[in-house]
């Protein structure tokens, strides 16, 4: 991804979700950083599902212990479950490492066979609306938001 791009992208998430976006769990230092990854995380909800920024920002779920989901969002009138893993770089040039799909593969597993002994408290915190959700059939969207090389 070239700089401006990644200058566009940066810019949106500030002018959409960053306000939402809570890291008061993590080190200052790091602050800017995560708020990117997360924001990114949310901002690929508000694409694609339409969620208003707030409503994304509040299904970010990274943190310590996420299982490699980032975010989680349920569409109820499209019987759809939204998973987002993210990550932010700040040269452009970040790409899936194998360990990352690894952890978000087994995060999905964990999620869909209700083990939510294994994730964060955020994750926890959906546990009613995933139970909610799947009581109809529904389906799943799994989407990896980098900011580097394209894939394939």
């Amino acid at each position: 991804m070239g700089i401006v791009q990644l200058n566009q992208l940066k810019n949106r998430i500030g002018d959409t979700v960053a306000q939402h976006i809570d890291v008061s769990d993590v080190p200052a230092h790091d602050q800017d950083t995560v708020r990117l990854t997360r924001g990114l995380a949310a901002f690929v909800l508000t694409e694609l599902m339409g969620a208003t920024p707030k409503d994304a920002a509040s299904a970010v779920t990274d943190g310590y212990q996420d299982n490699g989901i980032d975010a989680v969002a349920i569409d109820e009138d499209n019987s759809v479950v939204y998973l987002v893993q993210s990550k932010w770089s700040h040269a452009g040039k970040g790409s899936p490492l194998l360990g990352d799909v690894h952890k978000f593969i087994q995060g999905f597993r964990d999620l869909v066979n209700a083990e939510f002994n294994r994730f964060n408290t955020k994750m926890q915190a959906k546990q009613t609306l995933w139970g909610k959700e799947t009581r109809f059939n529904c389906r799943s969207e799994r989407c990896s938001a980098r900011c580097g090389a394209r894939l394939g």
